[in-house]
Formats: C-alpha cells, sequence, structure tokens
C-alpha cells in the first residue's frame, strides 16, 4: 500500500513540473495576438496545452475530488471542439482523446458572454484552445470553467 502511495506522489511531482515547464513554456513564447499578449500576463497555473490523455484524465479527476485545490485558478487546455444541447441548454467542451480514440477526457466551459454560436465558434471536432478560470458554484460548490480566450 505505501509502495502505491509513493508512486503516486511521484506522479503527482512529475505533473507539478511539467506544468510548470508550459506554463513557464507559454509564458515566454511568441505572441501571435492581441488577445494571446493579454493573456499573457495572466498567470496560467495548470497548462493542459500539450498534456495527453492520461494527464488530463489524472488533473480533471483531482479537479472534481479537490474543488478547493483548484477554485480561483487558470487553466489552459486545448483538443477538439465539442457542443451539445443537453437538457434544453448548450453545453461547450474540450476534448482529447485516448490513443485508441475510445474514450474522452477534457473540459466543458462557460464561454465568454460576447460570443454566439455559431458564429464565433470552431466547427465540431476542429482544434481549440481555451483559457479560462475555475470558480464554484454557490449552490453546490460544484467547479465551472469561465472562459476568457478561445483560439481556433
Amino acid at each position: 500500500m505505501s509502495e502505491n502511495v509513493s508512486i503516486f506522489v511521484e506522479i503527482r511531482k512529475m505533473k507539478v513540473l511539467l506544468f510548470v515547464f508550459l506554463a513557464g513554456f507559454v509564458f515566454f513564447g511568441c505572441n501571435r495576438n492581441k488577445n494571446q499578449a493579454e493573456n499573457q500576463a495572466r498567470v496560467i497555473d495548470y497548462d493542459f496545452t500539450y498534456a495527453d490523455f492520461d494527464q488530463i484524465s489524472a488533473a480533471t479527476f483531482e479537479m472534481i475530488i479537490e474543488p478547493e485545490k483548484y477554485r480561483d485558478t487558470t487553466v489552459k487546455i486545448a483538443g477538439q471542439f465539442k457542443t451539445e444541447i443537453h437538457e434544453g441548454k448548450r453545453i461547450y467542451a474540450v476534448q482529447v482523446q485516448d490513443e485508441d480514440g475510445c474514450c474522452p477526457a477534457g473540459m466543458s466551459f462557460i464561454p465568454p458572454e460576447n460570443l454566439m454560436y455559431p458564429e464565433d465558434f470552431p466547427k465540431q471536432d476542429q482544434y481549440l484552445m481555451v483559457t479560462g478560470i475555475l470558480k464554484t458554484t454557490e449552490f453546490d460548490d460544484e467547479l465551472v470553467f469561465f472562459a476568457y480566450d478561445l483560439e481556433f
């Protein structure tokens, strides 16, 4: 049992180092547009733009079980754009597939209020990079990803 715990701790340390490296890469990278330059002034706490399926799955699972740890943090994630109507409401998400293409991982998000679907969004399954802030809802303490920048 203690061997499993130490492996979990080592994996967590590797994830943190990877996120720090990726956040530094994003922060010091080239500016492609005005939004990107403005967003670089904001600190990206968790950058999943180059993360694989396993890393994203582990991180999003941890966000579910420890929402207080991730409250008010800035996240950047890239993958396939997905949208659908669920119980009369449009849901937006960024997904990454596993190697077999069977199991998605990713995050749903609430887009900026000034964007209109479908005009201001990519087509279904097109590449999308989303940057936003994780906040908890008042009524159930659930984390919600509020996007402030979409790049496609």
